[in-house]
């Protein structure tokens, strides 16, 4: 995929036609590394399932290899089969926390399994992106395949420019990667501590 010409944007210079933009070509199957509120991630629209290999390629990640969903709450609800310790759960939203849940129907167009990982970010333009789309992002941590995940302006660059089409910097992320919790199960699993592993263990005790 090298030779992209990647467009970059500073997200605090950022106006709504650029934001518009960046949404219809994702929309359009164009791929983005963005930064969240946790770590930067590669992004690609969930509207389609050929977007989820097109991401795991651009990673070197195996076939198939899954990645979570960014969404609103309105679809992690409609996504996820929903019972009280995902609703408990839900209430951390938006924010650093993950949660894998066994899908519904309507997720399970998207995951193609049993189960999803969903997560509501803290990020207007994320949220914005979403919305603009009318579909959630395929996401994962910006870096390749077992390699160390981005954490600077610079380290974004020099691996994703000319690898994806646009790139969203908003200065250095420490990687502190978003809780990962699995209510999928008979009993809560925490599958990756994060920032918020305490809070979900009291909230769901």
């Amino acid at each position: 995929m090298g030779g992209v010409a990647t467009k970059i944007y500073s997200l605090k210079a950022m106006e709504p036609k650029d934001i518009k933009a960046l949404a219809l070509g994702l929309k359009n199957g164009k791929t983005a590394v963005m930064a969240t509120d946790t770590v930067y991630g590669i992004m690609l629209a969930a509207n389609t399932r050929d977007n989820l290999e097109k991401l795991n390629k651009i990673k070197n990640n195996p076939p198939n290899k899954y990645a979570q969903l960014l969404c609103d709450l309105n679809q992690a609800f409609t996504l996820a089969s929903v019972d009280d310790n995902f609703r408990k759960a839900a209430s951390l939203w938006p924010g650093g926390l993950t949660i894998v849940a066994r899908s519904s129907e309507e997720g399970g167009k998207i995951s193609g399994v049993n189960t999803i990982g969903l997560r509501v970010p803290a990020s207007s333009l994320i949220l914005d992106i979403i919305g603009i789309i009318g579909a959630p992002l395929y996401a994962s941590s910006a870096n390749l395949h077992n390699r160390a995940v981005c954490e600077t302006e610079a380290a974004v660059l020099a691996l994703f420019n000319g690898l994806v089409d646009f790139i969203v910097l908003d200065g250095n992320r420490a990687s502190i990667p978003s809780t990962v919790i699995d209510l999928a199960g008979e009993e809560l699993i925490v599958r990756r501590a994060g920032a918020l592993e305490d809070k979900i263990k009291k909230l769901l005790s």
